[in-house]
């Protein structure tokens, strides 16, 4: 340790300079409190101070405080060296920000055991010093990586219309980047393309397979193109991407531009709903392939199903997060809730399905990435010219808009 020594008598520090060499530190000496507090002030690194109370100038209490307010976060550890013994006098040491007290005449034994202990404090002290300006690297690291990830996200965004006629939609991410992902585009010809993902996992690191699946969607859906074809082109990328831990589970549907039949590939999600007029659930999909980016035994299955719409039906589409949210007595809110409480109510909407999660899970914290969307079959015009096919509407779920079309809190929806 660097140890400076405050006294206004010579021979107390030459002993005590002798005692603290002894041990093998080094030293530095003031005459008074002022002397001391201008040694403090030039970088010298000084661990450790021996102060004498009774000194003119500046008396050892008025030094501590001075210079406790100098080292500010740095800890510098402070032993009154005084002949004085009362108790006032002690607990003013104490008081203005000593650390410890040794009594004059200075014995030599005594002095070697404060000093090896405040030794262990303050290398404790080092120690916790470099690890945090570790982790303020460290921070700003991330937080340059994400901000350049996040103008990636944007840049991707940038065709982002979420204003497509019969569409409403929640995006509720557990972190910044969201692990669902939403797309939807209409073309001329084919109508409404949509795309409801759910990455294994949940932040950047789910985050990162929704650019290429998004570019997949968008190239093929402006071509108009089949969505076992579409899903097909999915996995393999994916197959070649992800690592085997990791996969995508997925809902691809089709809604022709009458608005008269749905087409859907539906891998590793749970299902959808489709409510008629009346509010009832008029058909409830199963789980029909293995998910995106599976590794698959017998090449990839492009079957689809083939349901017949009508006029004002709804299709609701929803991730785990909605099933698997979790209250704080550890219960799900499961299938069959949601299943049983959409039927319930002849006018359900996506902002009734978050506020119901929401009650359901009290205080408990959200644990996933949730995203519910709905879209109504109702006869319009495409939004899409004969000259616009190349502009898609799109809605990529990877990170918190700047838009309030889409909010990251639970209670939040469009």
């Amino acid at each position: 340790m660097k140890i400076l020594i405050v006294d206004d008598k010579l021979e107390n520090r030459v002993l005590l300079r002798y005692m603290v060499k002894k041990q093998g530190h080094d030293t530095l000496e003031a005459s008074d409190g002022l002397e001391a507090c201008k040694l403090f002030e030039i970088p010298n690194d000084i661990d450790l101070i021996l102060m004498d109370v009774m000194m003119p100038i500046m008396d050892g209490f008025k030094t501590t405080q001075k210079i406790k307010e100098l080292a500010s976060s740095h800890h510098v550890a402070v032993i009154f060296v005084t002949a004085l013994d009362d108790t006032e006098t002690l607990n003013r040491c104490l008081f203005c920000g000593g650390d410890d007290f040794i009594a004059k005449p200075v014995n030599s034994v005594v002095l070697h055991a404060k000093l090896v202990a405040h030794q262990r404090v303050i290398d404790l002290h080092r120690q916790l010093e470099t690890k945090n300006q570790q982790l303020l690297l460290h921070e700003t690291q991330t937080k340059n990586d994400h901000f350049i990830v996040e103008k990636m996200f944007q840049q991707a965004m940038k065709r982002n219309a979420l204003d497509l006629p019969g569409l409403h939609y929640n995006l509720s991410p557990l972190s910044l980047f969201n692990g669902d992902v939403l797309l939807v585009t209409e073309h001329r010809e084919r109508g409404i393309y949509m795309f409801v993902g759910d990455f294994t996992g949940h932040g950047l690191t789910a985050a990162m397979g929704s650019l290429p699946v998004s570019e997949i969607f968008f190239a093929m859906t402006q071509k108009g193109l089949a969505i076992g074809d579409i899903a097909a082109e999915m996995d393999s990328h994916l197959r070649e991407l992800l690592p085997v831990t990791m996969f995508c589970c997925a809902v691809l549907l089709n809604l022709d531009k009458n608005r008269k039949q749905l087409t859907a590939w539906i891998g590793g999600m749970d299902s959808f709903f489709i409510i008629g007029n009346d509010g009832k659930v008029r058909k409830q999909t199963a789980e029909h392939h293995l998910p995106l980016g599976v590794h698959w035994g017998d090449g990839f299955n492009r079957s689809v199903l083939q349901l017949d719409m009508q006029e004002g039906d709804r299709i609701f589409c929803f991730t785990d997060g909605v099933t698997e949210a979790t209250n704080a007595q550890g219960e799900m809110f499961g299938i069959e809730r949601l299943q049983e409480y959409v039927g319930s109510h002849s006018q359900i909407h996506v902002s009734d399905i978050i506020e119901k999660i929401r009650l359901f899970c009290g205080e408990a914290a959200q644990r996933d990435d949730i995203t519910v969307a709905e879209l109504v079959c109702e006869s319009s015009k495409p939004t899409l010219s004969a000259n616009d096919e190349d502009h898609d509407s799109v809605a990529l779920g990877l990170i918190t808009p700047p838009n309030k079309k889409s909010e990251r809190t639970l209670n939040r929806y469009h």
